[in-house]
């Protein structure tokens, strides 16, 4: 189910999207919300009101988080909300 989404070269497998803009990134049984990602990757994620530049991401949960050139694997933030994270 897609609503308002512009997507370049972008390939996705049972993935819910609303109000979503994304180039270039390959994403597998996500779920997003009002999200921006440039060049990303992600397995398993499920992300609200997230912004994300050329980050990594498995099986992570994020909830009002902004990531700039981050790598993830297995990370789970349910207490971190609005943090902001540049460069990690």
């Amino acid at each position: 189910m897609t609503y308002n989404q512009t997507a370049q070269h972008s390939t996705a497998q049972h993935s819910t999207a609303q109000h979503s803009t994304a180039q270039h990134s390959t994403a597998q049984h996500s779920t997003a919300q009002h999200s921006t990602a440039q060049h990303s990757t992600a397995q398993h994620s499920t992300a609200q009101h997230s912004t994300a530049q050329h980050s990594t991401a498995q099986h992570s949960t994020a909830q009002h988080s902004t990531a700039q050139h981050s790598t993830a694997q297995h990370s789970t933030a349910h207490t971190a909300q609005h943090s902001t994270a540049c460069g990690r």
